[in-house]
């Protein structure tokens, strides 16, 4: 991969620091994997270790508390809050994409082939089964949302299922036609519609266009030893950020050899999902999207003990990153 030049205005660290960051192989992270592969990490003076992990987010939160890795995305699942409460010592300091119609998205409500004539509205899902994969997760939360504007209750207006273990598990309950709409994450939802399974029919730039998915974190550990660190790691990704959003949603040959190479996603289910992912410019952090996530788990009991979003935040590191590689 052919490298790039960072903006003239990103200065490198005198003294070079290593980074280490764990990240899932998903286009919501390319920022990271252009900075990478374009070495604009490299040339800010930054040693970064890129490790990409399987489980859940949450699993790498305990890592971070301890300051075993240094950066790592966080989502708004119950994990998220109910480990803040514990005393976990880390913040938030950007956010990565945001809804944007047409664009790649993390997943979708999908309804079976067969019902997609008789379910158009929200209110539609009334009397139905629907099925949010897993309690806790993005997809859950997708769904309840939906029931919630639809003024649907889980278990009275629908039946609500939950239980897959796998991604195999989707698309076996899929094509079983276990219920008549589905929360699927990608790339399930558009590998199942294009066999015909089910038509992709809501995702998060309508049901909560606010919805920010996901944010990186850092250890207290790095954050203390390294701020001058943490602030040239955050104009290298705003950097790469605004060189993404530039493309406007298009596949250039660079950013899908970027994407096909650190995601298990080949060019034609990349494309399938959708454009380029669109990324928060100026990297903030919305109280306006924790807040009302935390509020859907306590309603749905997964957080018993609801924690202030603030203390969850420092957009510092932002704040002086923007003086370098200015607003957009």
């Amino acid at each position: 991969m052919a490298s790039g030049v960072l903006p003239a205005s990103i200065k490198p660290l005198t003294q070079r620091v290593k980074v280490t960051i764990t990240v899932s192989q998903t286009p919501s992270y390319l920022p990271l994997f252009v900075a990478q592969e374009k070495g604009y990490f490299s040339q800010a003076g930054l040693d970064v270790d890129l490790k990409p992990f399987q489980q859940s987010a949450a699993t790498q939160m305990p890592l971070l508390a301890r300051g075993d890795i240094d950066l790592t995305p966080v989502v708004p699942v119950p994990a998220l809050y109910n480990q803040a409460v514990q005393g976990f010592n880390i913040k938030m300091i950007h956010a990565f994409e945001v809804p944007m119609k047409g664009r790649e998205t993390g997943g979708w409500l999908s309804v079976i082939k067969d019902e997609a004539g008789a379910i158009k509205q929200l209110s539609d899902m009334k009397g139905k089964t629907v099925n949010g994969l897993v309690e806790g997760t993005p997809a859950a939360f997708l769904l309840l949302e939906a029931l919630r504007q639809a003024n649907l209750t889980p278990d009275k207006d629908v039946t609500v299922k939950y239980g897959v273990k796998s991604p195999g598990d989707q698309l076996a309950l899929v094509r079983a036609h276990a219920a008549d709409v589905f929360s699927l994450s990608e790339p399930n939802a558009t590998q199942l519609e294009r066999e015909g399974s089910v038509v992709r029919w809501k995702t998060y730039d309508e049901i909560a266009p606010w919805y920010q998915a996901d944010a990186m974190a850092v250890s207290g550990v790095f954050q203390q030893k390294h701020p001058d660190a943490l602030e040239k790691y955050t104009e290298v990704y705003l950097a790469a950020v605004r060189e993404i959003n530039a493309a406007n949603g298009k596949w250039s040959d660079e950013l899908l050899r970027i994407a096909t190479k650190w995601t298990p996603f080949d060019a034609a289910i990349m494309t399938s999902m959708g454009g380029v992912p669109y990324f928060e410019p100026n990297g903030q952090v919305s109280l306006d999207s924790f807040k009302p996530t935390e509020d859907t788990w306590v309603q749905d009991g997964q957080v018993k003990t609801p924690v202030d979003v603030n203390q969850l935040v420092d957009n510092g590191p932002v704040q002086q990153a923007l003086q370098t590689v200015g607003k957009a």
